[in-house]
């Protein structure tokens, strides 16, 4: 995350010159980059699901544990169709908030470094306490790096609605305890309002970009 959003400064900073003096549109940009974000992010799962399945495969069976290749696909089409849209709708909300912390940190070019640290933090931050910890049930939709995790989850196992905690729990005689779930409607239109959030503030940020004459920004410099 950090090494992508200097990537993402250095490699967009001639954008206010298309919008001012071409057609292009801050919505229409924003727009191709998660169409690009998205395509790439699937093509990367791809790659990482094919590998990691016949890994986890050899190493079941190495163990003792002797499984078929087919349990650690996903249960149905329905749910591998749901998975891949799940990453899908986290690489968009992924792209959203990147581009959103990019545009703080054009604003504040000496704490780059330290802004491109905050996506990492929260994700380490959320996903340590979801893991290990406990969220509220009603913070779950609204949490997309929390939720989008647990929707993953559930859609790749065919699990019913997204569990409000990953730790398994048993009780005094050993009987595994199913945690409580949130509905799989919430988390996505809350992660949609979140892209939706994100987007309008990244639009209205690059729509009062002032357009500043290389000769002058030569003279500054």
């Amino acid at each position: 995350m950090v090494g992508y959003l200097y990537i993402l400064v250095y490699s967009t900073g001639a954008i206010p010159y298309f919008i001012r003096f071409g057609r292009l549109k801050p919505l229409k940009y924003l727009a191709s980059y998660y169409i690009a974000m998205v395509a790439v992010t699937l093509i990367l799962a791809a790659i990482v699901i094919a590998m990691a399945i016949p890994i986890m495969w050899s190493r079941f069976n190495y163990n003792g544990v002797h499984i078929s290749v087919g349990s650690l696909l996903p249960t149905s089409a329905v749910d591998a169709l749901g998975f891949v849209g799940v990453i899908a709708l986290n690489a968009a909300f992924m792209s959203a908030l990147m581009f959103l912390v990019f545009l703080l940190a054009l604003r504040l070019p000496k704490h780059i470094t330290r802004i491109a640290f905050i996506p990492m933090y929260l994700f380490f931050i959320f996903y340590f306490l979801y893991v290990y910890g406990s969220i509220p049930k009603a913070a779950i939709p609204l949490v997309p790096l929390v939720g989008l995790l647990g929707l993953m989850v559930s859609t790749y196992t065919g699990y019913n609605g997204v569990p409000t905690e990953l730790a398994i729990n048993s009780n005094s005689h050993g009987y595994f305890i199913a945690p409580s779930t949130v509905p799989a409607w919430q988390v996505v239109a809350g992660t949609l309002t979140w892209i939706i959030v994100l987007t309008a503030l990244s639009v209205l940020i690059i729509s009062n970009i002032k357009y500043e004459p290389p000769e002058l920004i030569r003279g500054e410099a």
